[in-house]
């Protein structure tokens, strides 16, 4: 067990935890940010808050996640992660860039962009920057892909924050997947049984 700041982190799987899957195992996927529905049909549908879901499933080697959004979603995403290799927890973000942090006793540090390593998801598409603002194209979806050799097979603990809605002071709303899952409480975080 890490306590850091207040805040208690459990590497390996607990008997509380909020959701608890064994991801069923299926077919590789074309990582291209569509979770086409005949790449996901041997999937389990985990989680759906606000028009938002999330679908896992296995391979020999990988975890992928496909993660879909209302039809004006952003496609940026935060997702934290905790397994028996990975025991403090790391922070992977998604958005027009891909990166990761692992937490320490000071806090956050800054991300590392493009060294995801483990890891991958596709970045949302940059479209055009007009009259000073920065335009995307839309993103349906976001795939995710876990090295299992990497990160292991036991102790997975795994949540996201989806950024869906920009607020009047500039921030982004987010939707939590599983819908009650914090940071704070890594007992509301998925518990993964490989």
């Amino acid at each position: 067990m890490i306590e850091i700041i207040g805040l208690t982190f459990t590497s390996g799987l607990l008997a509380t935890s909020a959701m608890a899957i064994s991801p069923p195992s299926g077919a590789p996927i074309l990582m291209d940010g569509k979770c086409e529905a005949s790449e996901w049909t041997d999937a389990a549908l985990v989680s759906s808050n606000q028009g938002h879901t999330l679908r896992i499933k296995k391979s020999d080697r990988y975890l992928m996640m496909c993660i879909t959004y209302p039809e004006d979603g952003r496609g940026t995403f935060e997702g934290y992660l905790l397994t028996d290799k990975q025991k403090t927890p790391l922070n992977i973000h998604v958005s027009a860039k891909v990166g990761d942090r692992e937490w320490s006793p000071s806090g956050w540090p800054a991300f590392e962009w493009w060294a995801a390593e483990g890891w991958w998801s596709n970045a949302v598409r940059f479209n055009s920057a007009e009259e000073g603002e920065t335009r995307f194209l839309p993103s349906p979806a976001r795939e995710v892909q876990f090295d299992l050799d990497h990160f292991g097979r036991d102790g997975w603990r795994i949540m996201f924050d989806v950024y869906y809605g920009r607020l009047d002071d500039g921030t982004y709303d987010t939707v939590a997947l599983p819908a009650d899952a914090n940071f704070e409480n890594q007992e509301s975080w998925i518990s993964l049984d490989f």
